[in-house]
């Protein structure tokens, strides 16, 4: 995406609009600034009312985030998507694909050998095992067993195909992997910052991330809700509860 100002009219994408008011060029010079913001935290800090924000937004384009609740947004200018598409302010993430539907699909059809649940979760830094479930209903995606892992693969026959002898070819490869010791820590996450959380865990078995981050702030531990996932996937914490 890519826009222009040209004297007083904006083009982007193709379409003539009507150039930026001031109040609208303060909005998009304070998010260019910042990098990434709400649409709530641009409003308080120029007080400005939502549709100034709204139309400054409309106006230059934006993505806005696949985690989140989509409530983060950032200029067409500012990321810079990995091969994958992905981009993460911190632990906000963002899609050239689109949201976070939009972006399971494309990874999935993208994938030379398909995806399982944990690769993607890994990927993306946040829950997609019922999404996943709601785009093969949809027919967006297929999904084959794997010995014990489901594999979702793209829609297309011809591709799964590929994709799935490109995975067996994975399996039947010599472990190379095995010879680099797996990291005892989850990237960017400190020992003691785990050992709070299975502490919590140990104490709350039965309670979800949002109140696990609760439950350790009370304990003066700040764990982000996207490192609390990351830590249980890492670990594979939600199986083992359960069972």
């Amino acid at each position: 995406m890519k826009s222009t100002i040209i004297p007083s009219i904006l083009i982007y994408n193709n379409i003539v609009t009507p150039p930026l008011t001031p109040s609208e060029q303060s909005v998009i010079q304070r998010l260019r600034r910042w990098r990434v913001a709400t649409k709530a935290a641009l409003c308080k800090r120029l007080h400005c009312c939502h549709m100034t924000v709204v139309r400054a937004l409309k106006k230059t384009g934006y993505h806005n985030s696949f985690n989140a609740n989509a409530a983060y947004y950032t200029l067409p200018q500012t990321p810079a998507f990995d091969p994958h598409g992905l981009w993460f302010h911190r632990h906000i993430g963002f899609s050239r694909h689109g949201n976070l539907l939009q972006t399971l699909v494309a990874l999935v059809q993208n994938a030379p050998a398909g995806c399982t649940v944990a690769e993607l979760e890994a990927r993306l830094s946040t829950p997609v095992a019922n999404l996943l479930c709601r785009l093969r209903r949809q027919g967006r995606i297929a999904v084959v067993q794997q010995q014990r892992h489901a594999l979702y693969l793209a829609s297309d026959p011809a591709e799964q195909r590929r994709q799935l002898a490109q995975r067996q070819n994975q399996s039947l490869a010599p472990p190379l992997r095995a010879l680099a010791p797996r990291p005892a820590l989850p990237a960017g996450v400190g020992a003691q910052e785990v050992i709070a959380l299975l502490i919590t865990l140990i104490q709350h078995p039965k309670a979800r991330p949002p109140t696990l981050v609760h439950r350790l702030q009370q304990r003066g531990v700040n764990l982000s809700l996207a490192k609390v996932r990351q830590i249980e996937a890492f670990y594979e914490l939600q199986k083992k509860t359960a069972r």
